[in-house]
């Protein structure tokens, strides 16, 4: 039993740590920043996180095949600006524009799969051309105008809450525990993780690795999906570039909780902690009144280092 649990504590340390860190940097901004810890500063944060954090859980799925999501942004504006546009503030189609956008996403998913595993185009490469297609397409749909007002039903959705607690809070954390099981309970979840460790390997095993990594960037064009239906609800309209400032703090996130940049390791649980540190980090900054250009040069170097410090750990792994 002791020795399961040692096992159990060196395979996921980075993610007890990453909790750890959290907490700390929770209490020391409550101590240094008067008002941190006020109810409604905290509700502020959990909706702020949870936006970031369904960002962050379609990445993870990506980052452990090997690759990265480029084209989250705007495939995220896109949703935001689709049912606005489409509702015009009407609730009468709302399911069938929700399912539309959803099927929409999972086009440009596949796409980008198509583009990454079959025609072997780097993941950045191929997810950042869709990012610029889908901005371009966006701008002359639109022929300028900003999005438009979203529809009642999806308001209440976004800002309201069940049992005090948000009901965006409640949207990730739900969709944080299917993605658990799938990343570790399902059959996909075990070739995922083979894949992004050796993709060869995984091939001559009998994976069909394309399929594989195809599936694993339709889940990334989905969660960005998810997030701008309920962004559009809780700011109550949707603008061109409101997903601009989500696509590194996506990776941050992904990247805090404990998965390798080179694949083959991650979890939702950790990306849950790696978003939990960034939006405490985060909220720290923006009320020590840092102008956006320092927040945005240290949201970089946290990166940088998270990377620096996950791949030292990758190659002492693969020393062993």
């Amino acid at each position: 039993m002791i020795e399961r649990l040692k096992k159990n504590y060196y395979r996921n340390k980075t993610i007890y740590f990453c909790y750890m860190a959290a907490i700390v940097m929770y209490v020391a901004a409550m101590i240094i920043v008067p008002g941190f810890g006020v109810g409604t500063h905290v509700r502020s944060l959990m909706l702020e996180a949870s936006l970031i954090g369904i960002m962050a859980l379609g990445q993870t799925f990506v980052i452990i095949s090997g690759g990265a999501d480029l084209s989250m942004p705007w495939t995220m504006t896109g949703s935001a600006v689709l049912l606005t546009s489409l509702s015009n503030q009407k609730d009468d189609n709302i399911i069938w524009i929700i399912l539309l956008i959803l099927a929409l996403c999972t086009i440009v998913g596949m796409l980008n799969g198509l583009g990454v595993a079959y025609l072997k185009i780097p993941p950045m490469i191929m997810t950042l051309g869709m990012n610029s297609i889908l901005q371009g397409a966006l701008l002359v749909v639109l022929r300028g105008s900003t999005g438009g007002l979203a529809p009642q039903s999806i308001i209440n959705l976004a800002t309201g809450s069940l049992l005090g607690i948000p009901n965006l809070f409640i949207f990730w954390i739900t969709l944080g525990f299917a993605a658990s099981v799938l990343l570790h309970y399902s059959t996909y979840g075990h070739k995922l993780f083979a894949l992004g460790n050796n993709e060869k390997a995984a091939y001559f095993t009998g994976i069909r690795v394309k399929r594989v990594k195809m599936m694993a960037y339709v889940i990334s064009s989905l969660a960005p999906a998810i997030t701008g239906i309920l962004y559009a609800g809780r700011l109550g309209q949707s603008y061109l570039g409101m997903g601009d400032s989500f696509l590194f703090l996506t990776i941050i996130a992904v990247v805090l909780g404990g998965a390798s940049p080179m694949g083959g390791s991650g979890s939702s649980i950790g990306t849950f902690a790696g978003t939990c540190i960034l939006i405490v980090l985060k909220s720290f900054l923006a009320s020590a009144n840092l102008p956006t250009s320092a927040q945005d040069i240290l949201n970089g170097i946290v990166l940088i280092v998270a990377i620096i410090l996950m791949s030292g750990k990758n190659r002492k792994r693969d020393r062993l």
